[in-house]
């Protein structure tokens, strides 16, 4: 007993040696950085990467940085370059090659050349060194692309200009990288220029020729055999990488080459390139991310004046650089401030390439620790900076571009409600709430709907589950019997799933509804807590009109209906519906509204409610100090139904003073 004891006290001993307890807190890493990041302001990557600072040598020393990981860790590196390729848009880069050949060409040489004296002459590092430091200056990672896409703004005419610079600029950096690190192993002389050059030729014409045609064959003949489909992908990776080592180049060049050829053979929305994003973004890229973490020593940030003032010179350099290519290309092409911002935004981030770069050039001794850690640093700075930058400017433009459409359309002085196919759907967790639910159902349908509303239930699966569907459908049913429903027809649907949310997202697909109404959430436990709230994974898994309801009285003792609506509510794209059913409510009611709104959304509803001829039992109070909302809350006396608008965190009209306060 003692000797047991006393080897799980060794397996215990820092730095881990046991490869499974290694494992496991890699993975635990991994699992935490996936749930938190969502509560944090900052890229999963930032996680990831302090998460190695924590428990590397530097940190705990819970893990060594040892061949295992290295493995994984180069894994991940050519992952990422891979990724990189495989996702950029060929077709846009072709369409509007020139523009971004253009602002490629700008924002590679504009950080290049001014990064280059200042490390060389101010900071006395050696040629190579500023060199390599310039490279890596000149390269960013589209961040923050997920906003553009998520405010429908992919498609903005400087958007593929951002996507084809990055190629340019990736492309050119990476190259430079390359030559950089074979004049450091002193490979670069007139012989290797020549045999450099041929085998630069041939490795192009090899991989743009050759291999497309190979690739074609094989995945025509293995087309069915998923595994082998997916097997094949990587050893064109690792193919391409062996190649660009044998002529001379760095495998992250390979990789990246790689992704690109495969483009058009791995459409973005198909299950091998789900299964591509899968692995390396659930394993190999977190390994790489981690593995960085455990180089970076935080005391070197605080060791000495000149490595703080490293650390600020490169993170404000980047930025500007970034900043000052976007405004000379802005000045070429005439284009609006807030696409430049747009356009800054977007390249204005640091991630991949650039913790590539530096970190092979860290361990080929090229540059040494002070510059590692700023890079970590102006990675996170970048990120973030980048994210805030995006999402206020595409905001912007959203509203800009939606105001300029109402302008141009001859029917904007009396904006329509859009004719839709309604189908409501009341989600019931607990049954004792169920009829003051579907009695506000029926108040916001329209008169003349022809679907049934539809009362779902979600039973998780369990052994007894055939008994409890019975149970509660009888339950269901006595309850709906008691609610007089007029012309309404009701349905009801019990459904077992092993998850409450994707429940409730998986039949809203099935049935087609465009409105949900859902309960009040109960009190959060602490595990929902750290795992995330029910109501929060079906807002972002969902993009239906949702109806969140908590109803003290009865419907019909309310004498006025006040509804809070933050500045810009009218872009959104569920205005319509919401607005309409808080209408229909009202009359329903015969209750007055009380709007509180700004100016802007004050003057578009006065014209929708023309064209409605809808002008009686609604008056408008201007407002504007929505940190403040709760005032207006304080000022009830218990007879008035407060409706709060807010739309989904990241959306123009979002406003986080309503979270976790109402």
């Amino acid at each position: 007993m003692e000797i047991f004891i006393q080897d799980i006290v060794e397996e215990f001993h820092v730095p881990f040696k046991d490869p499974v307890l290694i494992l496991f807190f890699i993975f635990l890493i991994i699992l935490a950085s996936n749930l938190f990041v969502r509560k944090l302001p900052i890229p999963n990557i930032i996680v990831l990467i302090i998460s190695g600072i924590i428990i590397g040598p530097n940190g705990l020393n819970l893990i060594e940085r040892n061949l295992a990981l290295s493995l994984y860790s180069i894994m991940g590196l050519l992952f990422i370059m891979f990724i990189a390729g495989l996702e950029l848009d060929l077709n846009e880069f072709i369409q509007n090659k020139y523009n971004s050949i253009l602002f490629g060409i700008l924002t590679f040489i504009i950080p290049f050349s001014l990064s280059l004296p200042l490390f060389y002459f101010v900071f006395g590092y050696s040629l190579l060194a500023s060199l390599l430091v310039s490279s890596m200056m000149s390269t960013h990672t589209l961040v923050s692309y997920p906003i553009v896409s998520r405010l429908g703004l992919s498609k903005h005419k400087v958007v593929p200009v951002a996507l084809g610079g990055t190629i340019l600029t990736d492309t050119l950096a990476l190259l430079a990288f390359s030559l950089i690190i074979k004049i450091h192993e002193e490979k670069f002389n007139l012989s290797y220029i020549y045999t450099f050059t041929i085998a630069l030729i041939f490795y192009v014409f090899f991989m743009i020729t050759v291999i497309p045609k190979f690739i074609r064959k094989i995945l025509g003949v293995i087309e069915s055999e998923k595994y082998s489909e997916f097997i094949f992908i990587l050893f064109v990776v690792f193919l391409s990488a062996l190649f660009a080592i044998i002529s001379g180049l760095e495998p992250i060049i390979g990789a990246f080459i790689a992704g690109l050829i495969l483009n058009k053979f791995v459409p973005n929305s198909s299950i091998l390139m789900n299964r591509i994003e899968f692995i390396g973004n659930a394993i190999f890229i977190p390994f790489f991310m981690i593995s960085v973490g455990m180089i970076v020593d935080l005391k070197l940030f605080f060791q000495d004046y000149e490595t703080l003032t490293i650390i600020i010179s490169i993170s404000l350099l980047a930025l500007f650089t970034k900043w000052l290519a976007a405004y000379i290309y802005q000045k070429i092409k005439k284009i609006p401030s807030i696409n430049r911002q747009l356009l800054f935004g977007l390249t204005s981030s640091h991630a991949a390439a650039t913790v590539v770069i530096i970190l092979i050039g860290f361990e080929a001794g090229i540059v040494d620790k002070s510059i590692l850690n700023a890079t970590i640093l102006l990675i996170l700075i970048s990120c973030i900076f980048s994210a805030i930058v995006t999402e206020k400017s595409a905001k912007r433009i959203v509203i800009q571009e939606k105001m300029n459409l109402e302008k141009a359309d001859v029917i904007s002085e009396s904006p329509k409600i859009p004719s839709f196919s309604e189908k409501i759907l009341v989600t019931v967790a607990n049954i004792e709430n169920i009829e003051k639910l579907l009695e506000f159902s029926i108040y916001i349908r329209e008169p003349d709907s022809k679907n049934s509303i539809s009362i779902l239930s979600i039973i998780l699966d369990h052994k007894y589950s055939e008994k409890r569907i019975l149970n509660l459908k009888h339950e269901l049913e006595k309850h709906v019997a008691n609610v007089e429903v007029k012309d309404s027809k009701i349905d009801t649907i019990i459904t077992v799933d092993y998850n409450v949310p994707k429940g409730i997202t998986r039949v809203c697909k099935e049935i087609m509804a465009n409105i949900l109404v859902l309960g009040w959430p109960k009190d959060r436990g602490y595990l929902e807590k750290i795992f995330g709230e029910k109501l929060q994974n079906i807002l972002e898994n969902t993009n239906k009109t949702i109806f969140i309801c908590y109803f003290q009285k009865p419907l019909p003792v309310h004498k006025n209906i006040i509804l809070m609506t933050p500045p810009f509510s009218e872009h959104e794209e569920g205005f319509f519906i919401w607005f309409n059913k808080i209408i229909n409510l009202s009359k329903q009611l015969n209750v007055p509204i009380r709007i509180y709104c700004n100016l802007e959304t004050k003057s578009y509803m006065e014209k929708l409610l023309i064209n409605m001829k809808y002008l009686q039992n609604i008056s408008f109070l201007i407002f504007n100090d929505w940190e403040d909302y709760q005032s207006i809350v304080s000022e009830d006396k218990g007879d008035d139904l407060f409706v709060f608008v807010s739309s989904r965190k990241g959306r123009v009209s979002y406003l986080s003073y309503f979270d976790n306060q109402i």
